[in-house]
């Protein structure tokens, strides 16, 4: 079995698509099911727009039908025995419960589909009634679910660890032995502002707030436009930078940025609208 994703030749209805991720069996086969899923994971459903949850769709599905594969086995014939197979499988591989949990969750949502368009009569995966605990709310008081929710039989019990947490003092001193000046400015912000990786990597300089003139004992506000900056669920948001960490983005863009820029234009015959260029 294998994973790829689409590039942007990729047309739906005229849109270019890229980032879909489709199935191809060890022939090199297109894999018809999973991939009819995965598009409509990525194209119809309006509750997975990100690509990062595409490719995490995908990556699920690729090791759910790599078992199916290896073993010689139909995704539409299978039973709950085959299913538990698969997980222990995954627990003798050492994958954490979470892991597993979560591509079982995928394999039944991708049954869920294929039960709802016709494919399969139902799903192989069957399902408890287990009491949860609910916070107690504005309408709790109407609540007729009794505190009970459904829950896949195939899933490990899951113990919430203690988050880990850096110590201050160890984070400045990791950002101190960092010798580049762009990956400094990247790891404050990480650390600072809270933004994510992603988010950092590909920030637009068109986002970047000019410090001058603003109050040097407050935070300066960075919205970061989801039309120019990838953010997390696509969703425009804002995150407040130190002062002097926008007064130092400020002056590298102005100083270093367009030395960069240059350099990169040389390189990949195309401009680009990002901060930051890590090689």
């Amino acid at each position: 079995m294998h994973l790829f994703f689409t590039d942007d030749t990729f047309k739906q209805q005229g849109v270019s698509r890229a980032g879909v991720p489709f199935l191809c069996d060890a022939q090199m086969r297109l894999v018809d099911a999973p991939n009819r899923y995965l598009r409509y994971i990525a194209i119809i459903s309006g509750k997975t727009s990100s690509p990062r949850t595409w490719e995490t769709y995908g990556n699920h599905l690729y090791e759910f039908f790599s078992f199916l594969e290896s073993n010689q086995l139909r995704w539409d014939l299978i039973g709950i025995a085959e299913m538990a197979a698969w997980r222990d499988t995954m627990r003798k591989r050492e994958c954490s419960r979470s892991t597993v949990n979560q591509r079982l969750r995928c394999a039944q949502a991708f049954f869920q589909w294929a039960s709802d368009s016709d494919l399969i009569e139902k799903s192989p995966i069957a399902t408890v009634s287990v009491r949860v605990t609910k916070r107690g709310g504005l309408l709790s008081h109407i609540d007729t679910s009794a505190n009970r929710t459904t829950a896949n039989v195939l899933t490990l019990p899951q113990y919430e660890a203690p988050p880990q947490f850096i110590h201050i003092r160890d984070a400045f001193a990791f950002i101190s032995a960092l010798t580049s000046h762009t990956l400094k400015h990247m790891a404050y912000l990480a650390l600072l502002s809270g933004m994510r990786r992603d988010e950092i990597i590909s920030l637009s300089f068109k986002v970047l707030p000019n410090p001058c003139g603003l109050d040097s004992r407050k935070l300066v506000p960075m919205r970061l436009d989801a039309n120019l900056t990838p953010t997390k669920g696509s969703k425009t948001r804002t995150v407040m930078v130190p002062y002097d960490l926008a007064a130092a983005l400020w002056n590298y863009f102005c100083m270093e940025w367009p030395l960069r820029q240059r350099m990169f234009e040389q390189r990949h015959r195309r401009e680009t609208t990002r901060l930051f260029f890590v090689h």
